[in-house]
């Protein structure tokens, strides 16, 4: 609203004019300016006393080049403080419930000497999510929320120190246990074991037999990455078979009835990627009817293998066996597939064949 200039009306006094006329002019004019000064003291309530200006209302709008307060800004509701930037020894101090910057803003603190310090901290989530007590209940650093289906990035780039405390990955867990259902052919057992770049780091598999009459058959699990989440090259993940159950996933299959497990090249079945191990060689005819095939003419690892794991007299050593597979490259596309190489950068009692 545009500001209208205050105009008092006085009646000025004429040379020819009465004493008693000059009386009421006067009495009238100091009753105008009176009557103007108690409107600007009422309305910008000035306390004189205590040298406050509104007392009990807010002005609706200040203009100014500066302001030097002496002490602090209170930011209110209607009746309560809910913010305030107050002075201290040495520094100023702001206090406010929540500070929300706008859409595009940004906060510059990289000057020399800046620090900031918070009991907790979230990236790439809302904070309603953050304080989701029953998802982040530690005052910590967050990156992504479980809450969230799409995970969110992050990138150190220097020298990384983590001092006194551990460093957990992620993992399959007992409770959640990584089942693969296994299909059978007739002298075999097969299935896919597709990796993708929110995969956990360590993965216990549980394997169940395809049907009753295992009778020693090996068992290919051939290598894939997800084809719309492969994993980034420098990505690892350890494999360690857990267990094997029989075709009801009760029980577990007896150690005569155990075949070679083997982790072979993927191949060509228009979802995943195929993915090769080691110094396997790129085909573009491997499929899922010659897939045993390609699997024994390319590196491929046996993680359980009955000549040396096995001690047929009680148990077969679950867990004795892990292999690490650690994403090398995407490799160039022939004609409409595409592929990659995992390279083995960790085990523990496999065989590497070819």
């Amino acid at each position: 609203m545009a500001f209208t200039n205050l105009t008092l009306s006085t009646t000025p006094l004429l040379e020819t004019t009465f004493i008693s006329d000059m009386r009421l002019i006067v009495n009238a004019n100091v009753a105008v300016v009176k009557g103007k000064v108690e409107d600007l003291i009422n309305t910008f309530e000035f306390d004189l006393t205590n040298k406050y200006i509104g007392v009990d209302n807010y002005f609706n709008q200040v203009k100014t080049n500066n302001v030097i307060l002496g002490n602090s800004i209170s930011f209110m509701d209607t009746t309560n403080v809910i913010g305030s930037l107050t002075k201290s020894v040495g520094k100023s101090i702001l206090s406010v419930d929540k500070l929300v910057i706008q859409a595009g803003g940004s906060i510059d603190m990289t000057g020399t000497g800046n620090t900031m310090a918070v009991k907790k901290f979230g990236v790439g989530m809302s904070l309603a999510n953050l304080q989701n007590v029953s998802l982040f209940a530690d005052d910590a650093f967050y990156v992504g929320s479980p809450a969230t289906s799409t995970p969110i990035k992050s990138q150190f780039y220097g020298e990384t120190k983590f001092l006194g405390q551990a460093v957990t990955q992620s993992t399959d867990t007992p409770t959640v246990p990584n089942l693969i259902t296994l299909s059978a052919e007739s002298t075999y057992y097969h299935s896919t074991l597709v990796l993708s770049k929110t995969s956990n780091q360590f993965i216990y598999l549980s394997i169940q037999a395809a049907d009753s009459s295992p009778s020693g058959k090996p068992v290919y699990l051939f290598l894939m990455e997800d084809a719309l989440n492969r994993p980034n090259p420098g990505q690892s993940f350890t494999i360690v078979i857990k267990e094997y159950l029989d075709n009801s996933g009760l029980s577990a299959l007896p150690v005569a009835d155990w075949g070679h497990i083997k982790i072979a090249p993927g191949y060509i079945d228009g979802t995943n990627t195929q993915a090769l191990i080691n110094g396997g060689t790129h085909s573009t005819a491997a499929t899922s009817a010659n897939a045993v095939v390609f699997a024994l003419a390319n590196q491929h690892v046996e993680l359980y293998n009955t000549a040396i794991q096995a001690d047929i007299t009680t148990k077969p050593l679950i867990f004795g066996s892990s292999v690490t597979f650690t994403k090398f490259e995407n490799l160039p596309s022939i004609g409409a597939v595409t592929d990659c190489r995992f390279v083995i950068t960790g085990s523990h009692n496999i065989n590497i064949i070819n």
